[in-house]
């Protein structure tokens, strides 16, 4: 009887010591990066901090002399381990600092439950990326930050917007008789329009363009991006880019969203994705030049 219940004590000492080790939160880690395709500053990290939990994002310019002016301020949503947001690259040439901040006292009851209602707790749990702030002298509150920088060595010039009615150009979304007004009549072969002597090839579902394939002549990736954003939405955002390879090239791949695309398709036509979002694909050869980019309604490369 007695060894039963020295076994029992034990099992049950087993059991708590993992009940606590399930409960006790690790150090916390907050990584930061960003990358800038077709005219877009993504930022994102990797994370352990709970799903859910929303982490804040902040751009501004470093001035010198320690002037840090803000120039905008976004939340994104932990998800899968990660978070990532979308902004607007600076115009002017200078220098930049994207901040991420996690923010306890933000957030919701199950993530303050892990770290404090003030972050309290996490001064005992540690920082193992990112750097911890605080207590701050008002609020008593910590906070957890990592911060990278950028630079932009050249401004944007800002063209003035052409005094026309007919467009200049005609992209994803836009109808047949936008492309015809920026291309020309265009040819009908099984369901593709020909533009431009067959660097432009178009398909087209309720007169509305819903995939289109560019042929470039050998270009870098940075002057392929460049002319595909005259096909692009002006209110696109991108979501996610990644690379996959397929065969003897390498595919570039972003996953983009916009509102003005959810208005001109049905839901069904978004394959792989909410209302509104479309890919852009671009083809890499060997040689690290583009030969041909698609993009197309959906998620679904």
């Amino acid at each position: 009887m007695k060894k039963l219940i020295t076994i029992f004590l034990m099992l049950l000492l087993v059991v708590l010591a993992g009940c606590s080790n399930a409960n006790k939160a690790e150090k916390i880690k907050l990584g930061i990066d960003y990358s800038m395709p077709y005219g877009k500053l993504i930022v994102y990290g990797k994370t352990n901090i709970p799903d859910g939990a929303s982490i804040g994002i902040a751009l501004s310019e470093n001035r010198g002399a320690g002037v840090i002016k803000l120039l905008a301020q976004d939340k994104a949503v932990i998800s899968g381990g990660s978070y990532n947001t979308t902004l607007e690259i600076p115009q002017e040439k200078g220098d930049y600092i994207i901040d991420a901040t996690f923010t306890p006292w933000q957030q919701g009851d199950n993530i303050s439950a892990i770290y404090g209602p003030k972050g309290e707790k996490i001064k005992n749990i540690g920082v193992q990326t990112g750097k911890m702030s605080g207590p701050d002298k008002i609020t008593g509150a910590i906070s957890v930050n990592n911060s990278a920088t950028f630079s932009i060595s050249q401004s944007i010039e800002r063209t003035p917007t052409p005094s026309v009615s007919a467009p200049t150009t005609a992209g994803i979304g836009d109808s047949l008789t936008d492309f015809q007004s920026a291309f020309g009549s265009g040819e009908n072969k099984n369901g593709f329009y020909n533009f431009d002597s067959g660097k432009i090839l178009v398909m087209f579902s309720g007169e509305r363009a819903f995939n289109i394939t560019v042929n470039h002549n050998n270009t870098t990736v940075k002057e392929a991006t460049a002319e595909l954003r005259e096909y692009l939405p002006s209110d696109y955002e991108v979501v996610k880019t990644y690379e996959q390879q397929s065969g003897n090239y390498i595919k570039l791949i972003a996953f983009c969203k916009s509102s003005t695309l959810a208005t001109r398709f049905d839901k069904n036509m978004f394959i792989g994705s909410e209302k509104g979002g479309f890919t852009i694909i671009q083809k890499v050869n060997s040689s690290g030049k583009v030969f041909s980019s698609i993009i197309g309604l959906g998620h679904n490369p």
